[in-house]
């Protein structure tokens, strides 16, 4: 988590936690129905947070979210679905400010918004139809 303290308004902090209460809340209600579905949602939801925290720990950058963040964040996308990967994301932030960076607990929220809108975005605008059923039918290799 890369913003210094004073940097962002209390009111924009305080906005932006609620904000990402609300998405997070909202995962979590597409990560129920979704476990329905298939149980290995959770673990999968767990290894996105293990994969963010690590990866973007190590590779730790005095500035905002950079390439490199969206770069890991799509591998991500792709390899393990959206929602764990948006419940990823705001596990994985915590978890790094627990362990490394406890000052930055303050602008937990606008770090979890700064990645989960633009995942929402892709998946909503175009990315939802990588993840449809019926991709199978559309690409294969006996047909071509």
């Amino acid at each position: 988590m890369h913003i210094e303290p004073g940097y962002v308004s209390a009111a924009k902090v305080i906005a932006a936690n609620a904000g990402a209460v609300g998405v997070f809340v909202w995962g979590c209600k597409e990560q129920i129905s979704e476990f329905l579905k298939e149980p290995l949602t959770l673990l999968k939801t767990l290894l996105a947070a293990g994969f963010f925290s690590i990866f973007m720990q190590s590779f730790h950058l005095s500035v905002g979210p950079s390439e490199l963040h969206f770069i890991g964040a799509m591998a991500m996308y792709l390899t393990l679905g959206f929602t764990p990967v948006l419940l990823g994301f705001a596990i994985g932030l915590l978890f790094q400010a627990l362990a490394f960076d406890p000052q930055d607990m303050y602008h937990l929220g606008v770090n979890s918004l700064s990645l989960m809108l633009p995942l929402i975005s892709v998946h909503y605008l175009g990315g939802k139809q990588l993840f449809d059923k019926d991709l199978t039918k559309r690409l294969s290799f006996a047909r071509y």
